[in-house]
């Protein structure tokens, strides 16, 4: 059963964000065009797994010539410090999210926004950037433990990793179930521009 609460945190931030979508799209200025850049910055945020990686590599190979070193002993396993890690900055960008989510600024040297009401230079030129840069974070904690959740089991009976994968999967369920509760089904009014 832990293992299965373990799996729902893999992913649950970022489905719980687009659950959540309908309802964004009509509070900030991005409107329509929100899924399309919250897409881009998850799928910028896949450097996330790379640089574990890398770092991992590195770290391994400077260890080896002293194996009772800072760097071996800070990775020893690298995944549950990176777990560790992916646990603590998930709450932390999650909290700030409830935050920070609505958090304008005008950046006039971006694309201006398709403005279907009164336009103002937040409407024409705001863009989300607290949403973006925690999306940013929670995105790449997410991309990164799909590599280490599984990876911190690899000694383990199978049976662990299957719990894992059914929490795995439980973490897009959860918030579609909530977002039915909240009434995140309400319509959304697409306006045609003038």
């Amino acid at each position: 059963i832990l293992l299965g609460i373990f799996g729902i945190s893999s992913w649950v931030a970022i489905n719980g964000l687009w659950m959540e979508l309908p309802l964004l799209i009509n509070d900030l200025p991005e409107g329509w065009g929100l899924p399309s850049y919250l897409s881009i910055i998850t799928q910028m945020a896949n450097i996330g797994p790379l640089v574990y990686i890398l770092l991992t590599r590195i770290c391994r190979t400077f260890g080896r010539d002293h194996s009772a070193g800072w760097c071996m002993r800070l990775i020893q396993p690298p995944e549950r410090l990176a777990n560790y890690f992916i646990l603590s900055i998930g709450l932390l960008a999650s909290l700030l999210l409830t935050k920070f989510w609505n958090a304008v600024v005008i950046l006039p040297g971006l694309p201006h926004n398709n403005v279907y009401g009164p336009i103002t230079d937040e409407a024409l030129y705001g863009h989300s950037l607290g949403l973006f840069v925690l999306t940013f974070a929670l995105g790449m904690i997410d991309c990164m433990s799909s590599v280490t959740f599984l990876a911190y089991l690899a000694n383990m009976p199978a049976v662990y990793a299957g719990a894992l994968l059914f929490g795995e999967t439980c973490s897009g369920l959860l918030p579609s179930l909530f977002a039915l509760g909240q009434g995140a089904t309400s319509e959304a009014t697409c306006v045609p521009g003038v």
